[in-house]
């Protein structure tokens, strides 16, 4: 099965050289790579403390951080339009592949929801489930706040997405 996976993911690669691939292919190009570093933090962070799966935590807050960036960066794309547009369609077409490849398989809900659920001590489930969602909404948080500060001012249509 993984020489099968191989080689389809590079037929995807050959394919998205060659031709205007769709968002989804572009996804489907980076989401091997999330899933494969979920799967090491896991694998080797996990194992530290059985109460507060550590592996899966920065999984989950890194493909947070990661999203938030991609939006970030797609916002101020709409204020690049001066581009020609075969530019600025290919960046998108790499921010969403990162964002929802790439990010999306690192911060998976199955996995966060399986790991709340391993947990034997319900006080350490109820710890880890919290602290995984405060943590990720303030990173979240700052990014936005940060990017609206430095990039966006208060007069200028910020929520207008050109990557849609």
């Amino acid at each position: 099965i993984t020489l099968l996976a191989i080689i389809l993911w590079i037929a995807l690669l050959i394919s998205a050289c060659f031709y205007d691939p769709p968002f989804p292919i572009v996804a489907l190009l980076f989401a091997p790579f999330g899933a494969l570093l979920r799967w090491i933090l896991g694998k080797f962070l996990n194992v530290l403390n059985p109460d507060f799966p550590i592996g899966t935590f920065i999984a989950n807050i890194a493909g947070s951080i990661g999203i938030g960036i991609a939006v970030v960066y797609m916002r101020k794309l709409s204020f690049l339009l001066n581009e020609d547009e075969a530019t600025l369609n290919i960046r998108c077409r790499i921010l969403i592949g990162i964002e929802e490849g790439f990010c999306g398989c690192l911060s998976t809900v199955s996995t966060f929801i399986l790991e709340l659920y391993t947990i034997r001590r319900k006080k350490w489930s109820y710890i880890y489930g919290i602290t995984s969602v405060v943590v990720a909404q303030v990173c979240l948080y700052i990014i936005f706040a940060v990017a609206d500060s430095v990039y966006f001012d208060q007069q200028t249509n910020s929520s207008q997405f050109v990557c849609a």
